[in-house]
């Protein structure tokens, strides 16, 4: 029998969740728990994670603590150097005890977690590398460093994976870097995200899900309702979700001349989000940076239309056939294209058939990890047993 791989997840997401509202942190645990089901010994060092669930006896746990806080979202400099220093040692340790073969770094969405590990003499992949919010990188001191970080793990790197080629902007341009980048999607369990027609409003239903900070645009999304709403009386606008941004975003719809349409959700129990979809008739984030949305490729795959911006990694999630797109912080054009979409129940059911067919052909777990497994296998093949 066949001995297993080992491999090394030497840094999951800041927070690795399988209930919480976090987007990178619930990609996290599906991409080690599929990895899991496919047979791999993984040994994963986390510095936060809140679990409802058990993992596979194959998953192995290392919580990595550190005297500077970490922190779910931006750990600071130097919490992620002595994260980077701790990871180094733990990596040391397992190799006397395991044939580990691979090291992966899932998620550097802050550079610097793996930059000690290429000492190791294994070879290490990262990724998915999500694209910046917006289609530029601010210019400033603080963005320089991070690249020049990034740059130099990249250029240790095996292979380096991207969601989507909105990621390209973070990466060298040289020809060796090109070699080595891979594209990799996220992944949407298209089992529980999925229509369920009885669930369907008998009014058209608005949704937006996800947090409450000022870049995600819902007071935008409630000055384009308000410019629809008299055309559209049956309508209303649900907004779900928490977030720092919150008063100012209560104050908004308290203001608005159509209130009594504007119902807030609060936050939405994990278990609870694909009801929660199926029974809204449109799904809108109108976010000015943005460095995929996760929340837009549910409701894709829930079969429901899609209104977005075209900023960012949303921008290329968003297909033709089951989006509209707009310019972020354009109301008229978010407006615009609700009333095209609430005009049409017949579009909205074309569209939402073309990002259900979209989620699975792309972006199921199954189709994810068997793309990541060829990359492993290439990593493998490619290097000297």
């Amino acid at each position: 029998m066949q001995e297993p791989i080992h491999i090394f997840i030497s840094h999951p997401s800041h927070f690795m969740t399988d209930c919480e509202p976090h987007g990178d942190g619930l990609l996290a645990f599906q991409y080690v728990y599929r990895l899991a089901q496919r047979g791999y010994e993984l040994h994963v060092a986390v510095p936060l994670m809140s679990l409802q669930h058990e993992l596979p006896p194959n998953v192995h746990l290392y919580p990595i603590h550190t005297f500077a806080k970490p922190s779910r979202d931006n750990p600071s400099s130097l919490s992620r150097l002595e994260y980077a220093v701790r990871v180094r040692s733990l990596l040391s340790r397992l190799m006397k005890k395991f044939p580990i073969r691979l090291v992966h770094q899932l998620n550097p969405v802050v550079p610097g977690m793996s930059l000690f590990l290429p000492g190791a003499g294994l070879p290490i992949l990262l990724g998915p590398l999500p694209a910046p919010g917006t289609a530029e990188l601010p210019r400033s001191i603080g963005t320089a460093l991070k690249l020049w970080v990034l740059h130099r793990q990249v250029e240790s790197a095996a292979r380096v994976m991207i969601p989507n080629i909105a990621s390209h902007i973070l990466l060298p341009k040289d020809e060796a870097t090109k070699a080595k980048v891979r594209i990799l999607p996220y992944g949407i369990d298209a089992k529980t995200f999925r229509p369920m027609p009885e669930l369907a409003p008998s009014q058209p239903v608005i949704l937006y899900l996800a947090n409450l900070v000022r870049r995600k645009g819902a007071p935008l999304l409630i000055e384009a309702f308000e410019r629809v709403a008299d055309k559209f009386p049956a309508a209303v606008l649900h907004i779900a979700g928490k977030g720092p941004d919150e008063a100012e975003v209560y104050a908004r719809a308290a203001s608005s001349t159509v209130r009594d349409r504007i119902h807030f959700l609060g936050n939405i129990a994990r278990e609870d989000v694909p009801e929660l979809i199926n029974a809204s008739t449109i799904y809108c984030l109108p976010s000015s940076s943005e460095p995929f949305g996760m929340t837009v490729l549910e409701a894709m795959s829930c079969g429901k239309p899609v209104i977005g911006t075209t900023v960012g990694g949303l921008g290329v999630l968003l297909d033709q056939g089951g989006a509209l797109r707009f310019t972020a912080g354009r109301a008229d054009e978010l407006a615009s294209a609700l009333d095209k979409l609430l005009s049409s129940s017949e579009l909205c059911e074309r569209m939402g058939a073309s990002n259900r067919r979209i989620a699975l052909e792309t972006y199921s777990w199954d189709a994810v990890i068997d793309t990541l497994e060829s990359i492993y296998r290439e990593v493998l093949d490619a290097k000297p047993r």
